[in-house]
């Protein structure tokens, strides 16, 4: 059920991900740092809940688990979804900052195009990413888990997915 859960939130991340890339193109600042800013937040929301609770579930459950994944395959996939991860968020950070940096004046608004630059390459790469996730990883818990294990970790993202920060509420 969990890839559902996750997958719905692909979907989401997605079309926030457009509407971010249309008004950057469109130099609308005010609505592009929001739209920035909420993608960074629901991105980091989304990472949490795999980073917490689906990468957790997997490692401990391929220990023990004959077949697919291989533990080699499960810890390998799951140090490239990590590593994309920190890619997101490094690149999300520093466009908020020349951002900010744009707001206050200090930067003209000619940096929007290295904005959009970070923007992009995190759209990239979220497509392979995604595609690991969607294809493999997503997959994985039923195959790995009882029926009672699979509901507690569906439960548990479902858990962090709707702990947002209260700006965002």
């Amino acid at each position: 059920m969990q890839s559902n859960i996750l997958q719905h939130d692909h979907d989401d991340l997605g079309e926030l991900l457009h509407d971010l890339k249309l008004r950057l193109g469109q130099n609308d600042l005010d609505q592009s740092f929001q739209l920035l800013d909420l993608f960074w937040a629901k991105l980091a929301i989304h990472i949490r809940a795999e980073n917490l609770v689906l990468f957790p579930a997997i490692l401990n459950a391929v220990s023990s688990h004959k077949g697919e994944p291989t533990s080699e395959e499960a810890r390998a996939a799951v140090a490239v979804l990590r590593a994309d991860h920190n890619f997101f968020m490094v690149e999300l950070a520093e466009a908020i900052k020349i951002f900010r940096e744009v707001q206050a004046g200090s930067k003209s608004k000619d940096h929007l195009v290295e904005i959009l630059a970070r923007v992009n390459a995190v759209a990239e790469r979220l497509e392979s990413h995604n595609a690991l996730e969607e294809g493999k990883v997503y997959q994985w818990p039923a195959r790995m888990l009882d029926p009672t294990d699979q509901g507690v970790v569906d439960a548990d993202i479902k858990k962090q997915l709707q702990n947002i920060p209260p700006r965002f509420e």
